[in-house]
């Protein structure tokens, strides 16, 4: 399902059924995984948990697809930002040499810039499979169950729910312009900036005017007066939703204790 429609897609999955809070737990355990550890090959195994889960849930291929690319973006970039950086320091032997550009990584560094891509990718991936497998309303609600500001979930789940807006209102406006000799796939890359000026005016001044519509709506409703909320259907916590809370905890504790021993560790002067 495209991103026109939203980040969440309906499926009949395990994954789906969980208790929202149970989700919430996994994602912020997996991004807690990539603090502890800064090699690579115990990411790798901390990213395969998180592709397999998206497998569970089901997620469609292009989200993997668009995943991957990402991927390999921030992998160039922590090439030139993280395993250059080690490299200059003299840490390790020399491992790839590119004479055009006069770059030397060393072993050492191109290990950490791997560690510093998985510690991006993973958890933006767990993330990104949370809010595909659970509705914004159940998201709010697990928040709000956590104890967390019922005005903290709520502005996390408007704002996921103007990511399809966002994508709809683009596309309108892109094919208008078009439609009227607007050309943006011609040129080099100044004039296709340019020929974006025409999309992006009239796109932020649709959002801003969809923001007062929503802050007078939620003004007329009297939203924030009441301090209890109520709920149409209300999430509960069942024997499954422990077991994959406690799972993933489990894991958690586990890999502290082996980075106490001191396994997973780089031999870098920063973590």
């Amino acid at each position: 399902m495209s991103l026109e429609y939203g980040l969440y897609t309906p499926r009949s999955t395990t994954l789906h059924s969980l208790d929202p809070r149970a989700k919430i737990t996994w994602a912020f355990i997996m991004t807690a995984l990539c603090a502890v550890y800064n090699n690579p090959n115990y990411l790798a195994f901390v990213y395969i948990l998180v592709v397999v889960t998206g497998l569970v849930s089901r997620m469609t291929l292009k989200r993997y697809a668009l995943v991957i690319f990402n991927s390999l973006v921030f992998l160039m970039a922590s090439l030139v930002m993280w395993g250059l950086r080690i490299s200059a320091m003299g840490l390790g032997e020399p491992f790839l040499i590119i004479p055009l550009l006069g770059w030397t990584f060393t072993d050492l560094g191109f290990l950490y810039a791997v560690a510093n891509c998985f510690r991006i990718v993973i958890p933006v991936t767990a993330f990104l499979i949370l809010f595909t497998v659970t509705r914004p309303p159940d998201l709010t609600q697990g928040l709000a169950r956590m104890k967390l500001p019922y005005r903290f979930g709520f502005i996390l789940t408007l704002a996921l729910q103007y990511v399809p807006i966002m994508f709809r209102e683009t596309k309108q406006i892109m094919e208008a312009q078009m439609s009227r000799g607007l050309e943006l796939r011609g040129g080099n890359i100044i004039q296709r900036a340019k020929g974006y000026i025409p999309i992006f005016i009239p796109l932020m001044v649709r959002m801003m005017k969809m923001t007062i519509q929503l802050s007078m709506s939620m003004e007329s409703r009297c939203f924030g007066a009441g301090k209890d909320r109520t709920y149409l259907v209300k999430i509960k916590f069942e024997k499954r939703d422990y077991a994959f809370t406690l799972f993933w905890i489990a894991l958690l504790i586990v890999a502290s204790g082996l980075r106490l021993l001191g396994y997973g560790v780089l031999p870098v002067p920063f973590m």
